[in-house]
């Protein structure tokens, strides 16, 4: 059973989960290794490795999954940002934060809370079947990791329609990520085509669409 601040005991030591768990009833696996966390759909919504044991009984943070709460008041500081966040929970896209950093500059928080609610949603593998295909394709934007998973998984999608609506963090975020151009699988073609053009012809050659 999830703790209402979103925490869940594992093996006597206290880990954060995705905020949308929390008061709930979730099944865990068990690994050597690592433990993985399933939602109520039974997708995986969290994996990670058990800590050493010199951590054990202490609370570990994983602060992406409080990231989508309502945000801290003006000029709070202090603690890790998001973007390093992200990377360290997901290793294998920092190519796609640093990307995101480069196209989108101060947007790029919104775009990071955006995919973590497309993982908190579609479950953390699909998320980075995506989100690594997005990244291996230069589509440095959340809603085209989201058109991605519309793609793979149209019966999620669906039901995610009929859900009731997720509440923005604010005004001003769902204003600044609907005037991102959101475009389509279909449209993305052509930029798939030169992306691995310009991949083969010169593999040194710097990123001609990140900027």
């Amino acid at each position: 059973m999830v703790d209402r601040d979103s925490t869940l005991s594992i093996r006597g030591t206290s880990y954060t989960v995705p905020t949308p768990l929390a008061n709930r009833s979730v099944a865990v696996r068990l690994f050597a290794e690592h433990f993985e966390v399933l939602d109520p759909q039974g997708r995986v919504a969290m994996s990670r490795r058990y800590v050493a044991d010199a951590d054990k009984g202490r609370l570990v943070i994983d602060k992406t999954h409080y990231a989508n709460l309502p945000r801290r008041p003006p000029g709070y500081s202090g603690g890790e940002r998001l973007d390093e966040a992200f990377a360290r929970r997901f290793p294998e896209l920092r190519s796609l934060v640093d990307g995101l950093k480069r196209r989108m500059k101060s947007l790029t928080p919104i775009h990071l809370r955006a995919l973590l609610r497309l993982c908190d949603r579609y479950g953390e593998e699909a998320f980075l079947a995506a989100a690594t295909r997005a990244q291996d394709f230069r589509r440095f934007d959340a809603l085209a990791v989201e058109r991605i998973l519309e793609h793979a998984h149209p019966a999620t999608a669906a039901d995610l329609a009929l859900a009731e609506p997720v509440a923005p963090l604010s005004g001003q975020g769902a204003v600044a990520l609907g005037q991102v151009d959101c475009g389509s699988l279909d449209s993305f073609a052509a930029l798939d085509a030169a992306a691995a053009s310009s991949k083969d012809s010169n593999p040194k050659e710097g990123d001609p669409h990140g900027s």
